[in-house]
C-alpha cells in the first residue's frame, strides 16, 4: 500500500568527495528497522548541491522546510533506502523501484506498449499516478482522461538562448530562507520557473514513442526541480462513468465491489442457512428427542441416572472431533483465520471440510465454543474462493476485501447486527482497532446482504435475542453520565477477569504441551483428556455448557435452571440452581474454566459469546452490592463487554452487539466505555497472538516521535495554509 509520508531525494557528500544520492523519507527517520545504523546521516545533511552546479547547501532546516511543500507516494521499496555513486546510477535504481518510472520506460519498448496499452484499455482507469507543481509554483495539471501515467511539469520555458542562467527564488513558509539557485547547464532539459516569459511543454511530452534517452532527461529534470521548486506526487483518482466501469467490471472499483459483495452475501448467507440446519437439527436430535425418545419412556433406564445421559454424548461427540483432525486434516481456529488474512489475503478452501465437522462435533458435544468462529472461517474461505476461482482477481488488497466481507457477512449473520457484525470481521484481526479500514464499507455492505439472504431462508425476523427488564429493571429509556463512570470501572474490573482467564489458560496449554497432546496425530487423546474436564463442569453447573447465546438469558436473570435450551438433563447431577450470590460467582468462574478447556482439548469454535457468557454472570454478581439505582442491564452488559474486548480486542463491534441483542440501544454509552477501557487496561496482553498490525502501516503506527515547531502554527504565512491542506 502506498504511503503519503513525506519525502526527499537528496545528494551527500561523502569523505572521498563522491556523490552519494540518497532517497530519504523524513517519517522514516529514527525508525529502528531501516536507520539505525545511519541516524546520524539521515538527520543532518552537509551539503545539497548537484555536482557542478552551484545549488546553495540544504541544511537540515532548510530541508524540512522544503518537505513541507511536497507529498510524495512511497513503494516501501529497500532498493529506494541504499546508496547510489551517480545521478545515472539513482536514476537507474529508480527507474526500477517505482511503478510510475517502471511505465514510464516499459513505454520505451514498443511491443511492450502495444501490449500494455490493450491492456489498459480494457481496464478501467480507476488510478493514475499524477505528478504536479504545488499550486503556488504555477503548475498545471495533467490530462484525467489519459489513462496512462502522465507527468506535469508545470514549468516556464524560455526560448531565449541567452537566458540559460536564471535565479528562481524558491520560497519557504517562514518566510526566513531565501536561496537563490543557478543552473549553468547548456543542455536541453535547462529551464526557468519564473513567472514571465512564453510557456512550452517539454519538447515530445506528448509524443507515443519515449525513447529510454528522453525518460532519463526528463527524471533528472524532475530531479533537479525537486531540490529548486518542491512537487506534489501523489495518487489522483479519476472518477469515470460508472456504467463505464460496471461494463468492465474492472478490479478494484465500485462496481465490482457491488457485484461481488452481493454474490458473496448471497453465497454466504446460503451457507450459514445450511450450518445453522444442520447444527440446530443436531442439538434437537441429541438433546431433546433421543432422550424423550429412549431414555425419559425407558423401564431400564431409572430417573436417578438421566445425568449419564451428559458425559454420553459429550466423550461420542469429542472423539469424533479428534477423529476428523486425525483423518481430515487440520481444521484451523481463529487464531489461523486471522494469519491468513494477513499473511496469504486468502483462507485456504481445504481447511472448510474439516472445520465444519469438526466444529460442529464441538458444539453438539456441548463444549463451550460457538459457531462464530467456524462461520468465520468457511464464509471467509468462500469470499476468497469466489475472488479468485470465479472472477479471477489476482490483485492482494482486493482478494483481502473480498475475504473479508465473507468474514462479515458471517458475522452479520451469526449476531443478528449487520453493523455490529461486519465490524467485528475487520476488527478482531487486529489488536486496536479497524485497521483494514478501506474495506470497511463494502463488507458492510455485504453483511446486510448476507444477513437478508440468511433471515429470509430462516423465515425469522431481526430483532433482540434477549429481555433483562423486569418490574425493578424497566428498559433504559436514558442515560445518566454517572453511567458512563461507572462503566469505566466495570471496563477494568472486565479487564482483571480476562487476565486471570489468560494467565490459567496459558498454563493450562503448557499442561497439554507437557503431555505431548498438541500434535494432530494424539488429536483423539487430547480430545479425551479436554472432554474430561468438560463433562464433571457440566454435570455440576448445566449452566456452563454449550456456547452461551441462549444461556445468558438464564444467567443474567437468574432464572430456572429448567430454562436452559439445549442441556438435558437441565439440572444436571446435584439439580443445581442460581438462587444467590455464591452460586453466580461459581457459574462465572467455571464458565471460563470450561472455555480453557474446550479450546485446549482441540474442539473447535468460538468463544465470543462463551466470554460474554461469562462477563454475564461476573456482572450479575456485582449487582448484588450496587445500589439499586444502578441498571441491571448496564451492570451486566458492560461486564460482558468488558471481558470479551479484553480477549478479542474488538471494542466498537462489541459495543454495538451487545447493546442491540437486549434491545438497550440507550446503554451504548456505558458499555462503550467499558470496552474501551478494557482495551487500554489489556493493550499489552495480546490474547491471540496472529493479531498484528498490518505491515504496510506498522511504520506509521510505530515510529520515533518527530517535533515540529510549534510556533509556525500561528504564523499567517500562504505556505503554511497550504501546507496543512495537503496533510
Amino acid at each position: 500500500m502506498a504511503s503519503n509520508e513525506k519525502s526527499s531525494l537528496l545528494p551527500t557528500k561523502n569523505d572521498g568527495g563522491e556523490y552519494s544520492y540518497e532517497y530519504r523519507m523524513s517519517g522514516y527517520e529514527g525508525d529502528s528497522e531501516h536507520n539505525n545504523n545511519n541516524s546520524s546521516s539521515s538527520s543532518t545533511v552537509e551539503s545539497a548541491c548537484l555536482p557542478g552546479s552551484s545549488f546553495a547547501p540544504l541544511t537540515k532546516d532548510t530541508r524540512s522546510e522544503s518537505f513541507s511543500q511536497m507529498k510524495r507516494v512511497t513503494h516501501n521499496d529497500p532498493m529506494l533506502l541504499k546508496s547510489h555513486a551517480s545521478v545515472e546510477d539513482f536514476q537507474k535504481n529508480l527507474l526500477g523501484s517505482t511503478s510510475m518510472l517502471k511505465n514510464a520506460l516499459d513505454r520505451s519498448n514498443a511491443a511492450k506498449l502495444e501490449k500494455k496499452e490493450k491492456k489498459m484499455l480494457a481496464r478501467s482507469a480507476s488510478f493514475t499516478m499524477t505528478l504536479e507543481v504545488s499550486p503556488e509554483n504555477g503548475g498545471g495539471s495533467s490530462d484525467a482522461l489519459d489513462p496512462r501515467p502522465s507527468i506535469d511539469y508545470g514549468n516556464n520555458y524560455n526560448d531565449n538562448d541567452n537566458d540559460n542562467e536564471q535565479q528562481p527564488q524558491t520560497r519557504y513558509h517562514n518566510n526566513q530562507y531565501h536561496n537563490q539557485f543557478h543552473n549553468n547547464n547548456n543542455n536541453n532539459d535547462s529551464f526557468a520557473s519564473s513567472g514571465s516569459g512564453n510557456q512550452k511543454e517539454p519538447p515530445g511530452f506528448h509524443e507515443s514513442e519515449r525513447g529510454n534517452e528522453q525518460v532519463l532527461m526528463r527524471m533528472n529534470m524532475v530531479y533537479q526541480q525537486q531540490i529548486r521548486k518542491p512537487t506534489n506526487v501523489y495518487l489522483k483518482k479519476i472518477k469515470k462513468s460508472f456504467f463505464e466501469d460496471a461494463k468492465s467490471l474492472a478490479e478494484g472499483t465500485i462496481p465490482q465491489s457491488i457485484v461481488l459483495a452481493i454474490v458473496i452475501g448471497i453465497v454466504c448467507g446460503i451457507a450459514c442457512y445450511l450450518y445453522y440446519s444442520v447444527l440446530f437439527f443436531g442439538l434437537e436430535y441429541l438433546w431433546k428427542t433421543l432422550p424423550e425418545t429412549y431414555v425419559i419412556p425407558s423401564t431400564w433406564w431409572s430417573e436417578d441416572y438421566y445425568w449419564a445421559w451428559i458425559p454420553l454424548v459429550c466423550i461420542s461427540m469429542c472423539t469424533l472431533v479428534g477423529l476428523t483432525v486425525v483423518l481430515m486434516g487440520e481444521p484451523g481456529d481463529l487464531p489461523y483465520t486471522i494469519s491468513r488474512v494477513h499473511c496469504e489475503a486468502y483462507i485456504p478452501m481445504d481447511h472448510v471440510t474439516p472445520m465444519v465437522f469438526a466444529s460442529m462435533f464441538s458444539i453438539l458435544g456441548g463444549g463451550s465454543l460457538g459457531p462464530e468462529a467456524p462461520l468465520v472461517a468457511i464464509c471467509g474461505a468462500l469470499g476468497g474462493f469466489v475472488s479468485r476461482r470465479i472472477f479471477r482477481q489476482t490483485s492482494t488488497n482486493v482478494v483481502r476485501k473480498h475475504t473479508f466481507m465473507g468474514m462479515a457477512g458471517a458475522l452479520a449473520a451469526f449476531f443478528g447486527i449487520p453493523l455490529g457484525g461486519s465490524l467485528f470481521a475487520l476488527e478482531v484481526c487486529s489488536r486496536f482497532g479497524v485497521e483494514y479500514f478501506e474495506h470497511l464499507v463494502e463488507s458492510i455492505f455485504c453483511g446486510e446482504i448476507c444477513l437478508m439472504v440468511f433471515r429470509g431462508l430462516l423465515g425469522e425476523p431481526i430483532g433482540p435475542i434477549w429481555d433483562f427488564t423486569s418490574l425493578a429493571n424497566p428498559r433504559i429509556l436514558e442515560c445518566e453520565p454517572l453511567q458512563i463512570v461507572l462503566g469505566a470501572f466495570l471496563g477494568l474490573y472486565g479487564a482483571l477477569l480476562a487476565y486471570f482467564f489468560a494467565s490459567f489458560h496459558w498454563k493450562n496449554m503448557a499442561f497439554f504441551g507437557k503431555l505431548d497432546l498438541l500434535d494432530n496425530s494424539r488429536a483423539v487423546y487430547r480430545a479425551w483428556l479436554g472432554v474430561v474436564f468438560i463433562v464433571i463442569i457440566s454435570l455440576f453447573i448445566p449452566h456452563t455448557a454449550f456456547w452461551g447465546e441462549e444461556e445468558i438469558q438464564v444467567i443474567a436473570t437468574m432464572g430456572p435452571a429448567k430454562d436452559l435450551p439445549n442441556i438435558w438433563p437441565p439440572t444436571g447431577l446435584v439439580g443445581f440452581e442460581m438462587d444467590g450470590p455464591f452460586q453466580v460467582f461459581l457459574v462465572g468462574c467455571f464458565k471460563l474454566i470450561s472455555i480453557s478447556f474446550t479450546v485446549a482439548g482441540g474442539l473447535r469454535g468460538g468463544y465470543i459469546f462463551p466470554l460474554m457468557c461469562s462477563g454475564a454472570a461476573f456482572g450479575r454478581l456485582l449487582y448484588f452490592v450496587l445500589p439499586e439505582t444502578v441498571p441491571l442491564q448496564v451492570v451486566v452488559l458492560c461486564t460482558a463487554a468488558a471481558v470479551n474486548v479484553a480477549i478479542t480486542r474488538t471494542a466498537l463491534a462489541t459495543t454495538l452487539i451487545l447493546a442491540m441483542l437486549p434491545g438497550e440501544p440507550m446503554a451504548i454509552a456505558p458499555i462503550l466505555m467499558a470496552s474501551l477501557c478494557s482495551l487500554f487496561a489489556t493493550s499489552y496482553m495480546p490474547f491471540i497472538k496472529s493479531q498484528i498490525t498490518r505491515s504496510d502501516i506498522d511504520h506509521s503506527l510505530f515510529h520515533d516521535e518527530h517535533h515540529i515547531d510549534v510556533d509556525s502554527v500561528f504564523t499567517s504565512d500562504t505556505d503554511t495554509e497550504d501546507e496543512m491542506s495537503l496533510y
